[in-house]
C-alpha cells in the first residue's frame, strides 16, 4: 500500500510550531543570560526545517516525517533523505565547541538514504549542508569510537560511522579535538581532506553544499525503492 501524502500545510504548521519553540529558548537565554538547550527539540525540528524547505520548493512529502527506523523523510516521488541536526557544544569532555553529524553503519552500508541534509539547529539563521550518499561515503570521515554520556559511564561502541565535524578554531580545533578523543572515545579514523578544507573555510562549503543546490536533482528523480539494498563495499 502506497504511503499517503501529507498535506503541505500541515507540514507547514507543524514546522511553525517548533520554530516558534526554538526561537523562545534561544530570546530566554539571550535576555535571562541562563541557557536552556535545544537538545529535546532540535532533531525533529531539524526534519520538519528540512521537509519545509522541500514543500516551499514544490517538492511534496509522504508518510510520517523522522519515522523510528528508515529515512527521516521520503519525497512523493521516493526519494529519501535523511536529517542530521547539530548544535555547537562540545560533544566530550574537553572537547572544543563545535557542530557534529554522525551517520550510523546501517544507514550508509544499507544505503538507507539518497541524500543527506546536515543542518545548524542554533543559529539565528539555520544553515545546511547537502549530499548523496556516495558523497557521504567519499567525503566523511570513516571511525569508530566509544559513545559515553559521561565520563564515568563505560559508553557503547559506535563502529564504522561516518561523521563530519565542524569545530571551533578551524582545522587546529579539529586537529585538537581529534587528539582528545582518542584518550576521551578511544577514536580510531583518518580525519578526510573533506573535513579538512571544510574547517578551513566553513562559509564558502556552507554556500556550495546549501539545500538548495539538491532541490532540483530531488523534484526531477524518478526513484522507486521496493527494498533497501543489503550492503555497501567500504
Amino acid at each position: 500500500m502506497e504511503p499517503e501524502r501529507v498535506e503541505d500545510s500541515i507540514v507547514k504548521q507543524c514546522f511553525e510550531r517548533l520554530e516558534s519553540a526554538r526561537r523562545s529558548l534561544r530570546e530566554f537565554t539571550q535576555q535571562s543570560g541562563t541557557r536552556v538547550s535545544l537538545r529535546n527539540l532540535e532533531e525533529k525540528w531539524g526534519e520538519y526545517y528540512v521537509a519545509t524547505e522541500l514543500v516551499n520548493n514544490t517538492i511534496g512529502v509522504v508518510g510520517k516525517i523522522g519515522p523510528n527506523r528508515g529515512p527521516d523523510i521520503t519525497t512523493i516521488n521516493g526519494v529519501r533523505i535523511e536529517v542530521k541536526t547539530s548544535r555547537r557544544v562540545p560533544r566530550f569532555n574537553g572537547a572544543r565547541k563545535g557542530y557534529s553529524w554522525l551517520v550510523k553503519e546501517r544507514q550508509w552500508k544499507d544505503e538507507e538514504f539518497d541524500y543527506l541534509v546536515c543542518v545548524t539547529a542554533d543559529e539565528e539563521t539555520p544553515r545546511t549542508l547537502a549530499f548523496t550518499l556516495d558523497q557521504v561515503v567519499k567525503n566523511f570521515t570513516l571511525c569508530s569510537f566509544i559513545y559515553r554520556r559521561d565520563a564515568s559511564s563505560s559508553g557503547s561502541a559506535c563502529k564504522d560511522y561516518r561523521l563530519l565535524d565542524l569545530i571551533d578554531g578551524g582545522v587546529q580545533g579539529l586537529n585538537i579535538n581529534r587528539e582528545r578523543a582518542l584518550t576521551a572515545l578511544e577514536f580510531k579514523g583518518q580525519t578526510s581532506s573533506f573535513e579538512v578544507a571544510l574547517n578551513q573555510n566553513r562559509d564558502a562549503f556552507f554556500e556550495k553544499y546549501g539545500l538548495n543546490r539538491i532541490m532540483e536533482q530531488v523534484k526531477n528523480s524518478k526513484v522507486k525503492h521496493i527494498e533497501l539494498s543489503t550492503s555497501r563495499k567500504t
